[in-house]
């Protein structure tokens, strides 16, 4: 008799910092910084501070498109 076992992902709601820092592809002490200033909201009351995978979202959706460094050229062919 074979017996399957299905892998079914799990779904977390919250992670760790340093789970969450690693799933941004940050250091540990950028997302910290960004807790710190206010940036991420954590919840408490896990016994360690936790960012809910909505908070992560939200974070992540803000953030912008890196153009690159704009040169004075660059800027003054942009205004042309």
């Amino acid at each position: 008799m074979l017996i399957e076992t299905m892998s079914v992902p799990t779904v977390r709601r919250a992670y760790s910092i340093k789970e969450a820092a690693e799933m941004c592809g940050r250091s540990y002490y950028t997302v910290y910084r960004a807790v710190c200033r206010g940036d991420i909201r954590v919840l408490s009351g896990f016994g360690r501070a936790m960012i809910s995978d909505e908070e992560l979202n939200r974070f992540l959706g803000k953030s912008e498109i890196y153009r690159g460094k704009r040169t004075r050229v660059a800027k003054q062919k942009a205004a042309a």
